[in-house]
């Protein structure tokens, strides 16, 4: 049964690491959240980790620079794990990293999918970027330019890849996020539209085990009954959680809010989010409203 809390204070006692999600639990593209930034400050004041865990597909230190940018600068963290940093390890060096995620590429000739902002991840790579489908031997995809709504925009272009059993890379396996309130399509979404197209797709990030891997990794010797990760993405944050063997905190105000706010004149709160979980095959040790301390 999910416990729902009121403030993280009442569970920092038994964990020693916080990894947390950044879109949507401490800022949500635009606007940072006080009350979540303050609660990064008491946790790091009472002496405990605090690892930014991202399904962003850019490199670790333009995602620093990014959450600098948003307000969140290094004293809140102890250190951030992207999703788009180990895509590029697996693409430069995917025999001699050791991570257990190198793709099946058969070339470098590489068809880049997404916006302008995650192009930093091509570079210093040994790969030919190619604007043309019909000569590409992969395809990165990092998500869409702008807050685009439907995956299918993108059939025909998807389809001519399948039919040449194009494999993609999924540098965000997020389905969706919140960009300054609205809500639209993220990487995740067109890979798994991809799929459903004959296509041939590999994740790299929440909720998949190399991210949650190399993290325990670095955190060295910290049980995994001591380390807790905190999301709004019941099918990344949560149940890569569970997939990986540690407690979870579920952050009610993020890309559910609207969702459960259209149901709740409809049913109770706790019944609305025992359909949610069951629905998304995620279960959270506990929820609250927002990340506050």
């Amino acid at each position: 049964m999910t416990q729902k809390i009121n403030n993280l204070q009442t569970l920092s006692k038994h964990y020693d690491v916080f990894l947390i999600d950044a879109w949507g639990v401490l800022h949500d593209g635009g606007t940072v959240f006080t009350s979540a930034i303050n609660c990064l400050k008491s946790l790091k004041k009472n002496g405990k980790t605090i690892v930014i865990l991202s399904n962003a597909a850019r490199r670790t230190d333009t995602f620093n620079h990014e959450l600098l940018k948003a307000g969140i600068d290094n004293s809140c963290y102890d250190f951030s794990l992207s999703s788009g940093e180990l895509v590029w390890q697996n693409l430069k060096l995917p025999k001699d990293t050791g991570l257990t995620n190198s793709y099946e590429i058969s070339g470098n000739r590489c068809f880049y999918l997404g916006p302008s902002r995650s192009m930093g991840l091509l570079d210093d790579l040994d790969l030919e970027l190619v604007s043309d489908i019909d000569n590409a031997d992969f395809i990165l995809n990092t998500g869409v330019e702008g807050n685009q709504t439907d995956a299918s925009s993108h059939k025909s272009l998807l389809l001519k890849a399948a039919q040449k059993q194009l494999t993609m890379i999924c540098a965000n396996p997020d389905l969706v996020a919140i960009r300054k309130g609205v809500l639209g399509i993220s990487a995740g979404a067109i890979a798994k539209f991809y799929e459903t197209l004959g296509g041939i797709v590999h994740y790299t990030g929440k909720p998949y085990s190399q991210i949650y891997d190399v993290c325990f990794d670095k955190l060295g010797e910290t049980p995994k009954s001591r380390i807790l990760m905190i999301g709004d993405g019941l099918q990344t944050d949560i149940k890569g959680a569970n997939d990986f063997g540690i407690d979870s905190l579920f952050i009610k105000e993020g890309i559910y809010s609207h969702q459960i706010e259209q149901q709740k004149h409809e049913s109770s709160e706790d019944n609305i989010l025992k359909t949610l979980f069951t629905h998304e095959g995620a279960q959270p040790t506990y929820y609250m409203n927002h990340l506050s301390y």
